[in-house]
């Protein structure tokens, strides 16, 4: 696997953590200033954020703290027993997005 692929792949390990921060830096020369930071995991929802089916799944939250807009195409969110691949999408500068992990 490339650097640049692994420096893409966002490795989730089920930590027995309420709320952890990670952040990723970018790197390359379209990447100066920019970085991506799981600013929020909660493996056990029990009530605090519902999906759209009205479930309450594990999720996390991406945050991008830089200044840059960070495209996440080609980003991957993943544990043992689960893999997805981010689809091209705009995480716009001081943007927090959630995604669930069901």
């Amino acid at each position: 696997m490339s650097v640049s692929r692994l420096i893409k792949r966002i490795l989730l390990l089920l930590l027995p953590a309420a709320a952890l921060v990670f952040c990723f830096a970018l790197y390359g020369p379209a990447a100066a200033g920019k970085s991506i930071c799981i600013s929020e995991i909660c493996l056990e929802n029990l009530r605090t954020l519902q999906d759209p089916a009205g479930n309450y799944p594990p999720y996390l939250e991406l945050h991008n703290p830089s200044g840059y807009a960070v495209n996440l195409k080609g980003y991957l969110l993943a544990t043992e027993s689960f893999e997805y691949p981010l689809s091209e999408s705009i995480l716009s500068p001081g943007e927090y997005r959630v995604f669930f992990l069901n």
